[in-house]
């Protein structure tokens, strides 16, 4: 076991500014260029001329098989291989480039560092999302001997494939899981009859443990709920409750005198409804209305400074239910 800096140095990348960028020339490689898996996204590029490259940033040139650590901000820890496919590329701020010594193998040392990431580094509010050079290469780095160091490279890269196939298949199986989900729980809103809708009840109920243990397929039940809710399927109908158009005649000559007391203003009429808006088949004794039909609403407002009773630091006003 070694620290990082027994093997390694960091050199931090040059901050360009926009009014530096061109056309083409050096691709400037940037923390929104480093893909999650470490490989170098070049579809939004910035470049600098050749020549200042050349000549005034000389050292922060990049090389084939560069490893990047984003140091700084929400990728922090974020590791990138250079590719050939960049190049020629130079290295913008809030990077390290860290120059291995040595033979060591590449595929290892990028090994290493992930595994120092992921097991020694603690971000707290101490580092204000920013990483120590002097502190990170202290980190204890795990070196074996050169020749084992490409079994185990080997190695990971095989059973990273394996977990690759194992993300794919999960993501799959999610997936579906959440298609036989939302197909069952269509049935219940499209159910025609209190019988059709039992039925289909059953056929959920029956594997609600395994249909339901997802975030998003209990969020789908709980929308469907509200549905069932709205459209008059979630209980039974009784051909004897008073119409809702009753109810609505008793809004409407509430709201008639209290615009008749002055207590609210009268409403511009609203349109009517179509058939073409209405969005499901209503229950017998239901009615489709607009929401402004229902009520009123009403704003505050700031009353007068002469008027004692709301002002002067003693509070002895009251509140008045409508």
């Amino acid at each position: 076991m070694v620290s990082l800096g027994e093997i390694t140095e960091a050199n931090t990348g040059f901050a360009f500014k926009s009014t530096q960028y061109q056309s083409d020339g050096y691709f400037v490689l940037r923390v929104t260029n480093i893909n999650v898996d470490g490989t170098i996204d070049v579809s939004d590029s910035k470049y600098i001329d050749k020549g200042t490259a050349i000549t005034t940033f000389e050292k922060y040139v990049l090389n084939a098989e560069d490893v990047l650590l984003v140091m700084v901000g929400g990728s922090l820890g974020k590791v990138g291989i250079v590719s050939e496919g960049c190049l020629p590329a130079i290295l913008n701020q809030n990077m390290w480039k860290l120059s291995k010594f040595g033979d060591m193998t590449n595929g290892y040392f990028v090994t290493g560092v992930k595994f120092i990431n992921s097991n020694q580094l603690t971000i707290t509010k101490s580092t204000h999302g920013h990483l120590s050079q002097g502190t990170y290469l202290e980190k204890l780095f795990p070196l074996p001997p050169l020749v084992e160091q490409q079994r185990i490279v080997d190695k990971v890269d095989e059973l990273m494939v394996l977990c690759d196939q194992l993300e794919s298949q999960t993501e799959t199986s999610l997936e579906a899981h959440e298609t036989l989900s939302q197909v069952l729980l269509t049935t219940l809103t499209d159910s025609k009859s209190a019988q059709e809708l039992n039925q289909n009840w059953l056929r959920v109920s029956e594997h609600f443990d395994t249909l339901f243990t997802t975030e998003q397929s209990i969020d789908q039940l709980k929308q469907t709920i509200l549905q069932l809710a709205v459209m008059g399927k979630l209980v039974p109908q009784n051909s004897n409750d008073e119409p809702a158009s009753v109810l609505l005649e008793k809004i409407a000559s509430e709201k008639a005198l209290l615009i008749k007391d002055k207590k609210i203003k009268k409403q511009k009429p609203l349109p009517s409804i179509s058939d073409e808006e209405n969005p499901f088949e209503l229950p017998s004794g239901w009615e489709w209305v607009k929401f402004g039909d229902l009520g009123y609403d009403l704003g505050g407002g700031t009353p007068s400074k002469s008027n004692s009773e709301y002002w002067g630091g003693v509070f002895r006003g009251y509140l008045q239910r409508i």
